[in-house]
């Protein structure tokens, strides 16, 4: 009984520090995903910068 009681009692610890990695998981991937998100919008703003950038010299390349 007392190796049923131990075998329990080891696959519930296991259950929770598998509960506890998989959240650590998933706080890291969604801090991930916040920094790709701001990556993309940093590169949105940056080509924009550059559109209007080329807009604004294309008339002294003209002349």
């Amino acid at each position: 009984m007392n190796e049923m009681t131990a075998a329990v009692d080891e696959v519930a610890s296991n259950a929770v520090a598998t509960f506890e990695v998989s959240e650590e998981s998933t706080q890291t991937a969604k801090h991930g995903q916040q920094q790709v998100s701001q990556t993309v919008e940093s590169i949105r703003l940056l080509s924009n910068d550059v559109t209007r950038t080329s807009e604004e010299v294309k008339p002294w390349a003209m002349a």
